[in-house]
């Protein structure tokens, strides 16, 4: 989630009652109505506008961010428009092989987000 830091006003704020579960881990996770509030907000935040849009064809290059490890798959496609990144899409699903995936090329992991 951290990835979206920069898109969402005051996210460290509203992502506080989350990163405070993290803190001195490994322990046991007491999920609250604070962290779930935190985590609706966030979900409301990156699908709505202006986070994710419809892409402009006519302008702007497109970034892909990728992200994997031995428990999820992430791709995220956005665009560079007028010196501003625009989230277009978003993958995340459970990895199924359960391997590392850290040294993969981007592409791999992409095609593999893409194929699913």
């Amino acid at each position: 989630m951290s990835y979206f830091r920069k898109f969402i006003r005051n996210y460290a704020q509203v992502a506080k009652p989350l990163t405070d579960l993290t803190r001195g881990y490994p322990h046991k996770i007491t999920w609250s109505k604070k962290a779930q509030d935190s985590l609706d907000s966030i979900e409301k935040a990156v699908i709505s506008e202006p986070i994710l849009s419809l892409p402009d064809f006519q302008t702007g290059e497109y970034v892909v961010t990728t992200d994997a490890s031995s428990i999820r798959i992430g791709a995220i496609l956005s665009q560079i428009i007028s010196r501003d990144e625009k989230v277009r899409v978003c993958f995340s699903y459970p990895n199924p092989q359960r391997k590392q995936l850290f040294s993969y090329p981007a592409w791999i992991i992409v095609n593999h987000t893409l194929t699913r």
